[in-house]
């Protein structure tokens, strides 16, 4: 395959099981990293949630975090030069978001009114328990910068307190846990594609991208792609979507994730075919 090749994935439900393992997605892993193919996160999870996992799975190319409130990229990754964002950790990090601060306040009001709690409200012991995270880790998914997770005791609200943020400029999305709040015409499709223009050039022509996910929050993410990968959800099912050229798979999570990366690689191997499961 000539070229270049980009795989953006979303993590929660799809690189990862409900626990949080990717044991499954071990031969996917090792074949995109024997090609020196970049695997991107793309998350609804903290920069400092997404480094941690970053090292876990070996991983030394960009993310984007926080449903595509910022994306993040290594210092020197592949030589390219970059002068957009700010340097922090080792990386240049390219906010597209709205500052917290701002969510937190919008969700102190109109949000307690409807009855939402978020991560800012509660302790890393309640978040704990909501996410099934360590302790350590749970305090990391509370320290975010541009997006806040919440939930309803009543979700039916939920469309009630989505417009009264598009009011205020923000907008609220679903990921596979929560609701997220965060600024309006932020999403993981925009920063995926700011992240491409700003990389494509570097790279070998012609760019190709697959993306894989398995959320409403993943939508736009597949939206960007050239071919996007749907996972069921969890509890089961797909999320509606119509995008031309979706690709299903079967299965869900690490397994599921596995299967469609292998089928997707030896389908571009072998040319136009379409590797449809």
């Amino acid at each position: 395959m000539g070229g270049s090749l980009l795989v953006f994935t979303d993590l929660d439900g799809t690189l990862l099981d409900a626990d949080y393992g990717f044991a499954d997605a071990a031969p996917a892993l090792a074949e995109i990293r024997r090609r020196g193919i970049p695997l991107i996160p793309c998350s609804s999870k903290t920069r400092d949630e997404v480094e941690r996992l970053r090292r876990r799975l070996g991983l030394a190319d960009p993310f984007i975090v926080e449903n595509g409130a910022a994306c993040c990229i290594p210092e020197g990754w592949r030589g390219i030069p970059l002068a957009e964002g700010r340097r922090e950790g080792g990386c240049r990090v390219i906010r597209c978001g709205v500052a917290y601060e701002r969510l937190r306040r919008f969700l102190a009001g109109p949000g307690r009114a409807l009855g939402a709690r978020g991560f800012g409200d509660a302790g890393v012991a309640e978040i704990a328990r909501r996410t099934g995270l360590p302790a350590e880790e749970a305090a990391l998914a509370r320290r975010r910068e541009a997006s806040e997770p919440f939930w309803f005791e009543g979700p039916e609200r939920a469309a009630e307190l989505a417009a009264a943020a598009a009011r205020r400029g923000l907008a609220v999305t679903r990921g596979g846990r929560f609701f997220h709040l965060i600024g309006a015409g932020v999403d993981k499709g925009a920063a995926v594609r700011r992240l491409v223009a700003l990389i494509a050039p570097h790279l070998p022509a012609p760019l190709r991208t697959i993306g894989l996910g398995d959320g409403e929050n993943d939508l736009p993410l597949l939206a960007a792609v050239d071919r996007p990968v749907l996972l069921p959800r969890p509890e089961g099912g797909f999320v509606p979507c119509d995008l031309t050229g979706l690709l299903r798979e079967r299965q869900g999570g690490a397994r599921g994730w596995n299967a469609a990366v292998l089928r997707l690689l030896a389908a571009l191997d072998a040319g136009p075919a379409d590797p449809r499961p």
